[in-house]
């Protein structure tokens, strides 16, 4: 029988994407080759079992605890120790069985549905928070932000984006590089960590959110907007106050969720090719390895850029 577990996880959703292909086929540039190379939207901004959780160690989850411990706001805490357990939970039923007598034929059975379990339930749970904000991204593309008004569409938009920061290849191989000064193994406690601060983020954002609004960047130029394996990006840095999320939409569109009027005083802004490049190299910056675009012509150009030195964390 030919297994439905889905094996080539995507971290840039295909749906997304799609704004930027041709005939379900899109423009990747992927570092570190030169040239761009079209591919269909189903073999780009994805690995193989991306999601997979691993069981914790003790270390492990003391670090995790650590983390959980330090977020501000009621219900936080239980919230995120509520993802280790969820997470956490086909290793425990493993445990739990032990040697338990149940038949070597049904036990191989049981183990192989509960690794299945941990390879692919972090897919579906991306999967179904995307599949709940399609609504929403057409809205955007349609230059209309009303959802964010209302309070419900406000908190399905925030778990939707801060997922789309925090689940990508980039956030997790940055953590991989972090020197690690209480002992755990980051390709265990990434997957749940990942969870955690979006939880925390998001939580943080929706609190604020009559702080934020969303601006429509259309682009006027002849430069079209490109799109990364780290689709929503963070204009400011640690040490602003606020969130300045960047997100583009499609090649002439893309949105700014922002706490600050004087930078993005109004609800529209028309952007031309300087500040077209300017947003398209902030993208190109922050991406792990993939950018995307309708025009391959403009990724060739941008592979002869330093990319590091672009960088601003």
């Amino acid at each position: 029988m030919v297994s439905s577990l889905p094996k080539n996880q995507h971290y840039v959703w295909r749906h997304y994407l799609s704004a930027w292909a041709e005939d379900g086929k899109v423009w990747c540039l992927r570092a570190p080759q030169q040239s761009p190379f079209q591919a269909n939207l189903t073999k780009v901004g994805s690995e193989t079992y991306f999601y997979r959780i691993y069981e914790l160690d003790a270390n492990d989850l003391a670090y995790l605890e650590g983390i959980i411990s330090h977020a501000n706001g009621n219900g936080l805490a239980d919230i995120n120790r509520g993802w280790i357990e969820l997470f956490q939970r086909a290793f425990a039923i493993r445990r739990a069985l032990g040697e338990t007598a149940i038949g070597s034929r049904n036990r191989a059975q049981l183990d192989a549905v509960l690794d299945e379990i941990a390879k692919s339930i972090g897919e579906y749970y991306h999967t179904a928070i995307e599949n709940q904000a399609k609504p929403q991204l057409a809205q955007l593309r349609a230059k209309d932000a009303a959802f964010f008004e209302d309070d419900e569409s406000a908190m399905n938009f925030v778990l939707f984006i801060v997922h789309q920061y925090f689940r990508t290849a980039n956030m997790r191989n940055r953590m991989y590089r972090l020197p690690r000064m209480i002992p755990h193994e980051p390709q265990r406690t990434w997957p749940i960590e990942s969870y955690i601060y979006a939880t925390n983020v998001g939580a943080a954002l929706f609190a604020q959110r009559r702080s934020y609004r969303i601006t429509f960047l259309e682009n006027a130029s002849e430069t079209g907007l490109i799109a990364g394996d780290q689709p929503v990006i963070n204009l400011n840095d640690h040490t602003d106050e606020h969130l300045c999320l960047y997100y583009p939409l499609s090649p002439w569109l893309s949105m700014v969720l922002s706490a600050e009027p004087k930078r993005f005083p109004e609800e529209r802004a028309t952007i031309g090719r300087l500040q077209a490049e300017t947003f398209n190299f902030q993208i190109y910056s922050k991406s792990d390895s993939q950018i995307y675009s309708a025009d391959a012509a403009y990724l060739k150009s941008m592979a002869a850029v330093p990319k590091r030195a672009l960088e601003r964390d």
